[in-house]
């Protein structure tokens, strides 16, 4: 008898399944179709991190832009920057840290700020952390592990690129996870800011959302994801990212200072992207003690098209000129007696 109830209660419950999925179909739902990000494919320039979500790979790959620029990375995942070379041995080590702008997606190596910069300052050992698609959290993680005391040359100086985009990344806006796709359909949640409860802010770990099962076959469990995934993945509006970015930004300008470091944020473009949000940061950042260098360029800001990699792609060499010659001055006036 009971064996005869479940029967009955499975059918009813496969019965009405299938009815909702045919009322879906009809109202023009469709199941998942996977649309990965080319830069996740396995076969580029990334690779999985449990820690970051994903970091630069050892070898050499050609940009997804216009003019195809090779691109090295060495086996701990910075930019190649010394392409004559390795870096100068026991020399003090300045690092670079943020994302794509940083590691100089879509120009040759020779070309990146990092490389700029070694070739000004032959006395230090130019690492360049820079990844794609990083914002602050990711690269402060970044930071901490190469100052964690585990390294035999721990940086003397630390820079940090930031762009207003790294603030949706910061809080892992649905519109910017929906974009970092894999090849099997996984989306990869990069570790963001939260609230800690007590006024001030955490980090929540990376971690990766897989397909459902049947989600490409069936629009019913595709609803049904959409619906609840939300949930899972960010509690932090995009309102609180501007305020959460510049605490964590005084965690990691604390940190280093204990151990002695200058560190500094440099302001690449502001503006473009979530305008209300980033515009005037720099003086958030100032009030809180953190180092801040406005090191824009004018024309990327006021005619992007002209000073990007086919006209919409990443910032063209002159640029990163630009960006060397504004951190420069920093290091000129903040490391001095390490040289």
């Amino acid at each position: 008898m009971m064996r005869a109830s479940l029967i009955v209660t499975l059918v009813s419950v496969l019965f009405g399944f299938l009815l909702f999925e045919v009322y879906l179909r009809a109202q023009g739902a469709e199941p998942t179709t996977v649309v990965s990000n080319p830069h996740f494919s396995g076969t580029n320039w990334s690779r999985p991190d449990a820690e970051f979500a994903w970091t630069n790979q050892e070898g050499t790959f050609l940009a997804l832009e216009e003019g195809q620029a090779p691109m090295s990375f060495l086996e701990n995942g910075a930019r190649r920057t010394y392409t004559n070379g390795s870096e100068p041995e026991n020399a003090p080590v300045l690092l670079l840290a943020g994302g794509s702008y940083m590691q100089g997606y879509g120009i040759k190596d020779e070309n990146v700020v990092g490389a700029v910069l070694a070739e000004r300052f032959p006395e230090f050992a130019v690492r360049n952390f820079g990844t794609g698609g990083y914002g602050t959290v990711q690269s402060g993680l970044r930071i901490l592990r190469e100052i964690d005391g585990t390294h035999d040359a721990p940086p003397v100086a630390i820079i940090y690129g930031f762009i207003g985009h790294h603030l949706a990344r910061n809080v892992a806006t649905s519109d910017w996870i929906s974009s970092l796709v894999t090849s099997d359909g996984s989306v990869l949640i990069p570790p963001y800011l939260v609230e800690d409860g007590e006024g001030g802010v955490a980090v929540e770990e990376a971690r990766t959302l897989g397909l459902w099962p049947l989600e490409t076959w069936s629009a019913a469990i595709s609803a049904l994801k959409r619906r609840v995934a939300p949930h899972w993945v960010s509690g932090t509006p995009m309102g609180q990212a501007r305020r959460l970015t510049v605490l964590y930004l005084k965690k990691l300008q604390r940190k280093a200072a204990d151990l002695g470091i200058p560190f500094v944020v440099a302001i690449f473009r502001t503006g473009t992207l979530d305008e209300s949000y980033t515009l005037g940061i720099e003086e958030d950042l100032a009030s809180v003690g953190v180092d801040v260098i406005d090191c824009r360029f004018e024309g990327l800001q006021t005619n992007p098209t002209a000073y990007q990699v086919g006209g919409n792609g990443h910032p063209i060499p002159s640029v990163h000129e630009h960006w060397a010659g504004c951190m420069g001055e920093w290091l000129h006036e903040n490391t001095a007696a390490l040289r």
